[in-house]
């Protein structure tokens, strides 16, 4: 995915630079060409190897650990 984003005044970018001197070590790689996988054994693996999987473009995306505030915790059970 190329393009930027803002998050908390900070400006990200996915795009990287087509400069001839960045070391190799550097320069973004698909990981799924240099291997045997199908994209469908991709998934199966992501879904059985992590509780919660999140596939997303370019959105926005904040977590809360309700853990940390019992008051908090037992708001969101009640939130309607």
């Amino acid at each position: 995915v190329l393009g930027s984003f803002s998050h908390n005044r900070m400006r990200f970018s996915t795009a990287a630079p087509n400069d001839p001197d960045t070391h190799e070590d550097f320069k973004p790689t698909n990981k799924l060409e240099s291997s045997d996988l199908s994209l469908n054994d991709v998934v199966e693996q992501d879904v059985k190897e992590n509780p919660v999987m999140i596939y997303m473009k370019d959105v926005p995306l904040a977590s809360r650990n309700i853990l940390e505030d019992p008051e908090l915790k037992s708001a969101v059970k009640t939130f309607r």
